[in-house]
C-alpha cells in the first residue's frame, strides 16, 4: 500500500503539474477532505470549468457501472475531466467490484477522486485502490500541526498571523 500524503505535498505535486489519474480523500476531518477536493478541481479543471467536465456522485446512489462509464468519457473542450465520488465507502460491494478493471487502467485524461471519511482495509476494492491511487489523508490534526495549518491558511486568504 501506498503512503498517504499531506494536503500540503498534495498542493507541491499539483503546483509542479503531476496529476494522477486516480486519488483517495480519506479521513475525518470535513474540511481537510473539502480543500482537498477543491484543491484537485481547481488543478485539474481550472478556475471557471469546474462544473462543465465535472460528475459528481455519492456512494450509496451509483452504480460502479456508471463511475466506469463516465469516467472513461473523453473531457471535452478542456484537457481533463473530474469524476468526484463521495461517500465511497457506502458504494456496495458489488459495484465496487464493477470499478475494480478500470483501477488497473485507468483514462489518463480523467482524475476519479474517491472521497470517504474511513475505508475498510479488507476489502478487496479498497486494496485495490489504496494501490492504484495517490491517498490524501485528511485525518484529525495534531496539537502540533495546528499552528502552522492556520498560518497556510491564513496566508492562503490574505491574512498575515505573527
Amino acid at each position: 500500500m501506498a503512503s498517504a500524503i499531506s494536503l500540503a505535498q498534495l498542493n507541491a505535486q499539483l503546483a509542479q503539474g503531476t496529476v494522477a489519474p486516480l486519488y483517495v480523500v480519506v479521513g475525518e476531518e470535513d474540511l481537510l477532505r473539502d480543500m482537498v477536493l477543491g484543491a484537485l478541481k481547481t488543478a485539474l479543471l481550472g478556475e471557471g470549468e469546474s462544473d462543465f467536465n465535472c460528475d459528481l456522485f455519492y456512494g450509496d446512489d451509483v452504480s460502479g457501472a456508471e463511475i466506469v462509464t463516465c469516467a472513461s468519457e473523453v473531457a471535452v473542450f478542456a484537457a481533463r475531466r473530474v469524476v468526484v465520488v463521495k461517500a465511497a465507502d457506502k458504494l456496495p460491494a458489488r459495484e465496487c467490484d464493477a470499478i475494480l478493471p478500470y483501477l488497473k487502467e485507468p483514462n489518463d485524461s480523467t482524475a476519479v477522486i474517491f472521497v470517504a471519511s474511513k475505508l475498510d482495509g479488507r476489502l478487496k476494492f479498497t486494496q485495490a485502490l489504496t494501490k492504484a491511487a495517490v491517498t490524501v489523508d485528511c485525518s484529525p490534526l495534531k496539537e502540533a500541526q495546528w499552528l502552522p495549518w492556520l498560518k497556510q491558511d491564513a496566508e492562503r486568504v490574505g491574512i498575515r498571523l505573527n
